[in-house]
């Protein structure tokens, strides 16, 4: 991890997230089960009016990656192939369009456009296990689309390097950076055995060069990676 190095970097930095804190107090409640919404959130200084794209969605609200971002207006496309999800999303988000589906049958393209309407998204959330690199690759139209902030699953303490080296290759060929790579599973019974699950990605073009050279690390916890912002906001 890097580490803040002197005085006048962390006050550069703290004047730049500043705002990023002022929920403190908000009724704001974060749903994701690896604390992903609040890092995006904290990032992109609570941008309001934003978009975003869930991949692997699940339940519209528990351990949701984007349900948080209702909150703040912006527009969300989730897909899930489950269908036993879909009642979730039309009795809890407002600015959501669902899909149940396989997105490998889709074209996220035209959802994209007939939808939020605008080709910078702020955030992309994949979580499909294995299927992640397949998505990655086939269904999301980078060349077309910038993404901000990507949350990527690649279960390297289940299937070791294979998807996770794929991944990593591809999202740098795109010109993306790992802020944060192999995040650890955060949860009971998983404790002191250090098990990483995914990587957390940003723009270069779009996320202020200050943030991507002094505020990234590897094989944290996502209750550490959140402490960095609370640290930098004293």
């Amino acid at each position: 991890m890097k580490s803040i190095l002197n005085s006048r970097i962390c006050q550069g930095i703290r004047k730049k997230l500043l705002k990023q804190y002022i929920y403190f107090g908000r009724p704001y409640v974060f749903h994701s089960e690896a604390r992903q919404d609040e890092f995006v959130a904290n990032l992109l200084h609570f941008k309001e009016e934003g978009s975003c794209i869930d991949i692997g969605s699940c339940h519209s609200i528990f351990s949701n990656n984007t349900f948080f971002f209702d909150q703040l207006r912006w527009k969300s496309l989730t897909y899930e192939i489950d269908p036993t999800y879909s009642e979730s999303y039309s009795s809890s988000r407002i600015y959501n369009q669902h899909h149940c589906c396989n997105v490998l049958d889709v074209s996220i393209l035209q959802h994209i456009d007939t939808y939020i309407c605008k080709r910078q998204i702020d955030y992309l959330s994949i979580d499909v296990d294995q299927t992640s690199y397949d998505v990655l690759t086939k269904c999301i139209p980078f060349g077309e689309v910038e993404f901000t902030v990507i949350t990527i699953e690649h279960d390297y303490y289940l299937y070791g390097p294979r998807y996770r080296d794929m991944q990593r290759k591809f999202l740098l060929s795109k010109g993306y950076v790992l802020l944060f790579g192999d995040v650890l599973v955060e949860q009971s019974g998983y404790y002191f055995n250090r098990y990483s699950f995914e990587d957390w990605w940003i723009n270069p073009k779009i996320i202020d060069p200050f943030i991507v050279d002094n505020l990234s690390g590897s094989s944290l916890y996502p209750s550490s990676i959140i402490e960095l912002f609370h640290k930098t906001s004293k």
